[in-house]
């Protein structure tokens, strides 16, 4: 009977903490990412051992989700810090020659993969694999003293966006998805509120042609 209750004990102290290990990626401080930039990884773990593992990487994946390259990896070794929901972060770079997601074809597309390593790479213990979308570099730049007199609000936005007209006359205004298209244009505008309600979730460029400068801002749709 004793042993009987010791097994049993031994089994419960098992289960217990294999779902004490746990790895997920709170956020990104950008997605999508530009080619030939940094982003950063926010991660919370579990685990009871300090030397575990975490490793991470921006893969390339077929459309049936098989891999097919890996873009960048980057590790925490070790953790560092036991218990339960602890904070890291990582810096991934994205390599220059990294076609953009927009670019790719046969169904391809990126995922982060996102894994807890147990001490000296014995074994797989949790792991969180979100998709991530990569375009061209510059796409999301937008120069500060091109949006310091245009404002678009609420930011981010359901159904209508208001833009705060400066004291320039507006030409046009054209919003563009983050594979360059123009999703809506309207020329000679004398409205200050855009219907985005049909729009896909997404981030947006606003670009605000004046007829002899443009000024652009982000908007995301939720």
């Amino acid at each position: 009977m004793k042993k009987t209750l010791l097994a049993l004990t031994l089994s419960i102290i098992s289960i217990s903490s294999l779902m004490a290990q746990s790895v997920a990626v709170t956020s990104l401080n950008t997605n999508p990412a530009e080619v030939n930039s940094d982003f950063i990884v926010n991660i919370e773990y579990s685990t009871t051992n300090v030397n575990d593992i975490i490793y991470i990487a921006l893969e390339l994946k077929n459309s049936d989700g098989n891999w097919a390259a890996t873009i960048v990896e980057a590790f925490v070794n070790p953790v560092g810090t036991s218990g339960t929901d602890v904070a890291t972060s990582s810096v991934i770079t994205i390599p220059s020659s990294t076609t953009p997601s927009a670019d790719l074809t046969g169904g391809q597309y990126y995922e982060l993969k996102v894994e807890l390593n147990a001490e000296g790479w014995a074994g797989w213990l949790a792991g969180d694999y979100p998709a991530m979308t990569l375009v061209a570099e510059g796409t999301l730049s937008v120069k500060e003293n091109q949006i310091n007199q245009l404002r678009v609000y609420p930011n981010p936005a359901t159904k209508h966006i208001t833009i705060q007209k400066s004291n320039d006359k507006i030409e046009t205004i054209t919003l563009i998805n983050l594979l360059g298209e123009s999703v809506y244009s309207i020329y000679k505008a004398n409205t200050n509120s855009i219907d985005v309600s049909n729009l896909p979730s997404g981030m947006y460029i606003l670009s605000v042609n004046s007829g002899i400068k443009v000024k652009q801002t982000k908007f995301v749709k939720l």
